[in-house]
């Protein structure tokens, strides 16, 4: 079975779905800490995959801003954040919305440059069909080429270089797009042509000779790396089973790990890094972790074994035995950024076991799937200052704390939060700034669960400010509860 998420309806679905509970955004309606904002009707001119009604987000969200700020505010955002953090970057690159005046593609490209570096290649792939054709933005063209490479799927882009030839970020593309459209000769004589007048990259002209020629080498020769590694370079070097480089790939790249035919372990990895960069659904991960028996032990298959572990003890249905499993599973996972996805993945099962002694795992879990109520039962007495601190916020207002002061730094940070949304909203953000402020909030929020106090609260209440309140109130039992502080 593939384990690639392609279909566009997933993409949709996985964005507002595989959000906690607490954090899936209806259109905010008029009450206590949600603000009301006519959203207006859907301009033919706006581009984006999500609908307001499941953003909640206007379609003017950029109107007071230029195209140049916009794009610079984008490339701002870095989506280090927490889960429902980048979750919100990737819904707001994806809501349908109208560019800035006077906006000739950048905001566009813009927001798909940004989809790639998280890693949403599916979702990149989407926007670009609803670009034009003929567009004249040499870096749409640009970025179209990249994600065909990526997705083996060329048609679009070289259609899209076919209309504006001019446009090419250079030959190497033009001959790959005249082979994949069968113009396997003409191809080979622009390579030729090129590499004898000298104007051509050697290595890079390796590759693609192999590519066009799959008798052009030995099938062992191990071709030197193209400088600079492009996506193009890297899918060229993929289909002809060369060495990966060394270090880290791109999330982007990764992509074609996912589908049937890579090893289990490297699906396995792949969906790990997608995961936990928070662009693939937690399902994906752990039906991967399923898929077979451990070949070792350690690493990437003690992670897998410790799941199918959890999974043997949920079906006992014996308390004790879910719990010591839980705990194992979650000390190989935690460490990885992987406790949300695990959360997610589980909060429904650890709602039907039956409630034994206190468990602060199990109160965490439930809280980050936000199952508050669940958690509440599983809590020490007296529970830590941070449960009770992601506990009360699920109400609007806050529950009442009690009246002590916060003893470690995890404290300090819980009563920031509480503080965030213990402050009424009496300056909503206009829709056509929507946006702009967002960014601003996400900027804060790269550093995840290391977000200096201050800054936090700052963030929670634009977000707040924006009628994002139940994200606000995800990202906040995120920062709790997936970091190291004491």
């Amino acid at each position: 079975m593939t384990m690639r998420v392609g279909a566009v309806a997933a993409i949709v679905g996985s964005l507002i779905l595989a959000l906690p509970l607490m954090a899936q955004e209806a259109v905010p309606q008029t009450g206590a800490g949600v603000d009301q904002q006519i959203l207006p009707e859907i301009d033919g001119t706006a581009l984006g995959l999500l609908p307001s009604r499941a953003t909640g987000l206007p379609t003017d969200l950029w109107s007071s801003s230029t195209s140049s700020r916009v794009v610079r505010d984008i490339r701002a955002v870095k989506g280090t954040g927490t889960p429902s953090a980048r979750a919100l970057f990737e819904r707001l690159l994806l809501a349908e919305a109208i560019p800035p005046e006077g906006d000739t593609g950048d905001v566009l490209a813009a927001r798909i440059e940004a989809l790639l570096e998280l890693g949403s290649l599916d979702a990149a792939e989407a926007m670009l069909a609803r670009a034009p054709v003929t567009a004249s933005d040499a870096e749409i063209v640009a970025l179209a080429l990249d994600v065909a490479a990526l997705t083996n799927r060329s048609a679009p882009a070289c259609a899209r270089l076919a209309a504006r030839p001019g446009l090419s970020p250079g030959l190497a593309h033009t001959i790959w797009c005249k082979a994949r459209h069968g113009e396997w000769p003409l191809a080979k004589l622009t390579l030729d042509t090129a590499v004898a007048l000298d104007q051509f990259d050697p290595v890079m002209a390796d590759h693609l000779h192999w590519f066009l020629d799959s008798e052009a080498f030995p099938p062992t020769t191990e071709l030197p790396l193209p400088e600079p590694m492009t996506a193009l370079a890297f899918a060229l070097r993929e289909s002809t089973g060369q060495v990966r480089a060394p270090g880290p790939l791109p999330l982007a790249w990764m992509d074609g790990d996912l589908t049937g035919n890579r090893t289990l372990r490297a699906r396995m990895a792949a969906a790990e890094a997608l995961a936990r960069g928070g662009v693939l659904p937690p399902s994906v991960l752990f039906s991967a972790y399923r898929a077979g028996s451990p070949a070792a032990s350690g690493g990437i298959w003690g992670r897998a074994q410790a799941v199918q572990d959890f999974d043997a003890a949920l079906r006992s249905n014996n308390t004790e035995t879910v719990l010591t499993a839980l705990h194992e599973m979650d000390s190989l996972l935690a460490p990885l950024g992987l406790r949300a996805a695990a959360a997610r993945e589980y909060g429904s099962a650890l709602g039907a076991i039956p409630v034994g002694e206190a468990d602060d795992l199990v109160a965490q879990y439930m809280l980050l799937d936000g199952r508050s109520a669940g958690a509440r039962a599983w809590m020490p007495d007296p529970a830590p200052y941070a449960d009770r601190v992601a506990y009360a916020i699920q109400m609007t207002p806050p529950a009442p704390m009690p009246d002590e002061p916060p003893r470690h730094d995890r404290d300090i940070l819980s009563r920031a939060i509480y503080d965030a949304f213990d402050t009424a909203i009496e300056d909503p953000i206009a829709p056509g700034a929507i946006g702009s402020r967002l960014l601003d909030a996400l900027r804060i929020l790269d550093a995840g669960t290391m977000v200096e106090t201050d800054d936090l609260r700052r963030a929670l209440i634009l977000l707040r400010r924006a009628g994002q309140d139940r994200l606000a109130r995800a990202i906040a039992v995120e920062t709790l509860f997936l970091g190291d502080r004491g």
